[in-house]
């Protein structure tokens, strides 16, 4: 499992993939707006996604099971 995978709990619709053709790891997260995120490691894409989970941790709006 990729670290970004982990966020999913946290962060509602979040789909993670690696692009083959860019060699660049994509967050998509649906909202107000919706985010397109690329970061070069699935562990810096953490580094842009964490304060999206932190905030949806404080305001509760999705917990792990």
């Amino acid at each position: 499992m990729t670290p970004p995978i982990g966020l999913k709990q946290w962060i509602p619709g979040l789909q993670v993939w690696y692009g083959i053709y860019t060699k660049s790891w994509w967050a998509y997260m649906p909202g107000r707006p919706d985010r397109l995120i690329e970061a070069a490691s699935p562990e810096l894409l953490v580094v842009h996604l964490t304060p999206f989970a932190e905030t949806a941790m404080a305001h509760g709006t999705r917990r792990p099971r």
